[in-house]
């Protein structure tokens, strides 16, 4: 049967799987289990659990509760159901204080660095010793530390006091690096705005796995956004000669991962958009007489009037 989110059951211990086992010290456990025995066989704080069968469960938070209750001889634990989302697991395992929080140091606010550094700092297992916070804090909130790697070396180049081995292994138990994914635009050239055409240029120098990072933006931005664009081929090579730093080959390549044109028909010039050499031919393909001393004006003259 399955049970409504937030019901609070009494379990069975074998309908109940573990999950992440308690990593309490043996002490703990049987100081718990003679209190549960002594309130009566009762565990005052439920087991937070998720449904994975008609009658099966998964424990999600407070599994210390279940070593606890297994050493009490006790075999029905009372349990809350939650949903199975990995938003819930982590909130739940975070109240039960069973894992530490995590700050992304490429999206984090100052405020977050800075409480994160001081739990290390001052916390009694394990600390980061050595380090002072006001220095550290200073040294980390950087613009650059939204394109750290995983690896979070670029801490031990700071000079803040947290070095290569154990004390880079203690500030990676909260902190770590992962830049927020960006979705690769797809940009039509041919009716692209300016400002969308800036967007995927800046994709192109930051974001990219094929990136053309000595691109100048401002200046490849002002030859790029041309009338004449509308009329550009698919293949794009009307770009290279703009001399805007994108030249052919693997450069142009990685442009046309996210540009892209429908270029439109361009229109016939009209007769006073032609040179003069291209109107004396027009005219004696037409049979008109004299055309070699002909100024312009008396080429379109004549010609508009057939």
């Amino acid at each position: 049967m399955q049970q409504d989110i937030g019901t609070l059951l009494h379990i069975y211990l074998d309908e109940i799987k573990p999950g992440q086992p308690t990593q309490a010290h043996r002490f703990l456990i049987t100081s718990s289990a003679k209190a549960i025995n002594e309130a009566g066989g009762r565990n005052w704080m439920p087991v937070i659990v998720k449904q994975t069968g008609a009658e099966s469960f998964q424990a999600i938070a407070n599994t210390f509760i279940l070593a606890a209750a297994e050493e009490a001889g006790i075999n029905k634990v009372w349990c809350i159901i939650a949903d199975d989302t990995e938003a819930t697991q982590n909130c739940a395992q975070l109240l039960a204080q069973e894992k530490i929080p995590r700050i992304n140091l490429t999206t984090a606010s100052r405020e977050e660095i800075k409480l994160g550094l001081d739990y290390l700092i001052r916390r009694p297992v394990n600390p980061l010793v050595g380090v002072t916070l006001a220095t550290a804090l200073e040294k980390i909130d950087v613009p650059q530390r939204q394109s750290w790697k995983a690896s979070l070396n670029e801490i031990t180049g700071l000079k803040c006091a947290i070095t290569k081995g154990k004390k880079l292994d203690i500030f990676k138990e909260v902190f770590y690096a992962e830049p927020p994914k960006v979705l690769k635009p797809s940009i039509n050239l041919t009716t692209a705005s300016r400002e969308e055409i800036q967007s995927g240029l800046e994709y192109l120098v930051h974001h990219s796995d094929n990136p053309l990072p000595t691109l100048n933006i401002a200046t490849a931005l002002d030859k790029l956004d041309v009338p004449e664009r509308q009329y550009w081929q698919e293949s794009l090579t009307e770009v290279v000669s703009l001399k805007c730093g994108i030249t052919k080959g693997k450069k142009l390549d990685s442009f046309k991962e996210v540009f892209y044109t429908t270029p439109l028909v361009k229109p016939e010039p009209s007769l006073d958009e032609l040179p003069i050499t291209q109107l004396r031919k027009l005219a004696q393909e037409k049979g008109i007489p004299g055309t070699s001393r002909m100024k312009k004006a008396d080429l379109l003259k004549v010609l508009g009037d057939i």
